[in-house]
C-alpha cells in the first residue's frame, strides 16, 4: 500500500488528503503523510523551535 500512495502522490500529484479519500484510509491523513514522510518526500510542516533555558548561558561560559 505504501507503494501505491507513493504513485498517487508522484504520478498522478495528489494530495495526501485526496490520496486518503480515494484509498480508504485514515480521514485525518495521518497514515499518508506518515508514508510520505518515512518515503523522504514531505518535509515537516513546521519547525522545531530551539528550547532556551535558564542553563543555556551558564552552559556557554563554561564550554567557551
Amino acid at each position: 500500500m505504501p507503494a501505491k500512495v507513493l504513485q498517487m502522490f508522484h504520478r498522478e500529484r495528489l494530495s495526501a488528503r485526496e490520496i486518503a479519500c480515494k484509498t480508504g484510509l485514515s480521514c485525518t491523513t495521518s497514515t499518508v503523510d506518515r508514508w510520505l514522510k518515512l518515503a523522504g518526500v514531505v518535509e515537516a510542516k513546521y519547525a522545531v523551535p530551539k528550547v532556551v533555558t535558564r542553563l543555556n548561558a551558564c552552559a556557554e561560559t563554561q564550554t567557551g
